[in-house]
């Protein structure tokens, strides 16, 4: 149901976009088109399910085995993390994540992008399934078992849950840097002659990495989830709005004043 609902809006969004773009064309910044989103979405779409069947399918943990589990078997780097427990670390990274979701929002305060508000809305759904299908993929695929199953201050019943095996790779900073980075790169677009761009990366390279340390305070995700989840998110984010940006060559030349070519990609 959550899949067709989803499906059913992107939709939507496309069709509608393309309607709105038939007066200008011109000053759009971005080359959103059919069949080269069409792929995207259907792309994104495609990785979100593979995803979600693949974390639905974990198998939770038995009582024995973790009952076995022992700090001394994380490497040196991650240790740290097993003996973090923090329910207001959690809640305040729960606030992060679901705020993350209108950051694509922030960039209609830009009188620049009335003219590109839709190809914004639907670059950004394709940063969000993108992401969220390669998060889960890793998550289902990797089964890591989360720190807080190897800290006897959690609940024993909390850690059958199959949550558990999903520590790799952080969802909660993958989500919010991708969001963060996508973002940032759609102001740079818009402004490309900005001087201080440093306003613009800084929250948005800090804002992700506030939320992985606070998985990692709340006892949910090891540094190298956090750390791992950061860069796959970040450069989603980027790569998107990079793809579809326009780019436009004109390549002049004169053979006895009478040859021109110009080169449009």
């Amino acid at each position: 149901m959550v899949f067709k609902t989803l499906i059913n809006k992107t939709v939507l969004i496309i069709v509608f976009s393309f309607i709105c773009f038939l007066g200008n064309s011109q000053e759009r910044i971005y080359d959103v088109n059919l069949k080269k989103d069409v792929a995207f979405i259907g792309a994104g779409i495609t990785l979100s399910i593979l995803g979600e069947v693949l974390v639905r399918n974990t198998m939770p943990l038995t009582s024995l085995e973790i009952g076995m589990l022992s700090k001394d078997d994380i490497n040196d780097f991650d240790r740290w993390a097993a003996s973090r427990n923090s329910e207001s670390a959690k809640l305040a990274s729960d606030v992060i994540l679901f705020s993350s979701i209108t950051f694509p929002l922030i960039s209609y305060l830009s009188a620049k992008s009335r003219n590109n508000e839709m190809d914004i809305a639907i670059m950004g759904m394709e940063t969000f399934l993108i992401n969220y299908g390669i998060t889960n993929i890793f998550k289902g695929s990797f089964e890591r078992i989360r720190p807080l199953a190897y800290n006897d201050a959690f609940p024993f019943d909390s850690k059958l849950d199959t949550e558990v095996k999903h520590s790799f790779i952080s969802g909660h900073t993958s989500n919010t840097a991708a969001m963060s980075f996508f973002i940032g790169t759609v102001f740079c677009d818009l402004y490309p002659d900005m001087k201080h761009k440093e306003l613009i990366w800084i929250p948005a390279a800090a804002i992700p990495a506030s939320i992985g340390y606070l998985r990692i305070i709340a006892g949910k995700h090891f540094p190298s989830d956090v750390i791992s989840g950061y860069i796959v998110g970040a450069l989603i984010g980027y790569i998107i709005p990079t793809l579809h940006k326009r780019d436009d060559l004109n390549i002049g030349m004169s053979i006895d004043g009478g040859f021109s070519l110009n080169y449009k990609f």
